[in-house]
């Protein structure tokens, strides 16, 4: 069998592997669609094979998928069509990057459903970004695959309905920055960072993620209505940085509560039944709005306690994917 019959073989059983969609209430499994249109090959020995990803990705049409063979590629590389793009291996399919290594983004027309797997991005200011201008991103998926060695890890910076599963992100400053919304991330690896995860926006959910020897486990700015559950906080000198949590008075509107939800997680330094007490400071603003003028001011911050109700006695088995 040829490099490239053998190539298809393997894609096609890492097509089995399941990412998770977000909805308003259940998570279901899904697999990457095998209908997709034409295959593009970047080195390898082919004939026609590109030498660079960009190369591949430009000459792609939506609906296309751009394999990529093991070895170093010194490039940075933009999405901006809705295609798969997937590595050989994530262990010895490399992306030296420059300012950023892989940027999903868009032009003029939606970019959706990409799937990006099978590599290692290193050496970038901002490993792997998602740029979601005048929301135009949607249900990027992102899944075996390291980003070391970076400034900034992973940022999602307002894309809608992104799934990050199963991703080894370590050695960076910052690990990962959600700005996201509904976006899900689920057993990924987060460790030897600054700040593991940095929080913002809203409708985000965290689940069986394992943050481990970081600086800071977890910080949120700017919170809203986010799920951080049954995750691993394993030797962080911090666990938790929670700021910027917001009650909000509207006349006629009631008093609203941006809160985050906390239940099942593990806490190394927490070993016991007892809820796990969360300090927080948050700012309570007044905001008044006619046809005319918008008026608010916040007060704070101020001190205030959260809980996760049901802390784990066990950290949860999440292994790394190999």
């Amino acid at each position: 069998m040829n490099q490239k019959g053998l190539s298809v073989v393997l894609i096609l059983l890492l097509l089995g592997i399941s990412v998770f969609p977000i909805t308003a209430q259940d998570i279901e499994k899904s697999s990457l669609s095998t209908s997709r249109s034409n295959w593009l090959y970047v080195g390898g020995s082919g004939p026609e094979n590109y030498t660079k990803i960009q190369d591949a990705i430009d000459d792609s049409s939506p609906g296309d998928t751009v394999f990529v063979y093991h070895g170093t590629y010194y490039e940075r590389v933009t999405i901006d069509k809705s295609i798969d793009i997937l590595g050989e291996s994530k262990s010895t399919t490399i992306i030296d990057g420059i300012d950023y290594g892989i940027a999903v983004t868009a032009q003029d027309i939606l970019t959706s459903m990409v799937n990006i797997s099978g590599f290692t991005i290193k050496h970038a200011n901002t490993g792997l970004i998602i740029r979601n201008y005048e929301d135009k991103i949607r249900n990027i998926n992102i899944f075996d695959t390291i980003i070391t060695q970076c400034v900034d890890g992973l940022e999602v910076n307002g894309g809608k309905n992104c799934t990050i599963y199963k991703n080894i992100i370590k050695d960076n400053l910052e690990g990962i920055l959600a700005y996201g919304s509904n976006c899900y991330y689920t057993q990924n690896i987060i460790k030897n960072t600054s700040i593991g995860i940095t929080i913002g926006f809203s409708q985000q959910i965290f689940e069986k993620n394992t943050i481990e020897d970081n600086g800071k486990g977890m910080r949120l700015s700017l919170d809203s209505r986010t799920t951080i559950i049954d995750n691993n906080f394993i030797n962080n000198e911090n666990d938790t940085d929670i700021k910027d949590t917001f009650f909000s008075i509207i006349p006629f509107g009631g008093f609203q509560r941006f809160h985050t939800k906390w239940s099942g997680n593990y806490w190394d330094k927490w070993v016991t039944i007892d809820p796990k007490p969360l300090r927080t400071k948050y700012y309570l603003t007044i905001q008044i709005t006619t046809d005319l003028h918008e008026w608010y001011r916040a007060f704070g911050p101020f001190r205030f306690i959260e809980f996760d109700w049901h802390p784990a006695q066990e950290p949860y088995d999440i292994p790394e994917m190999r």
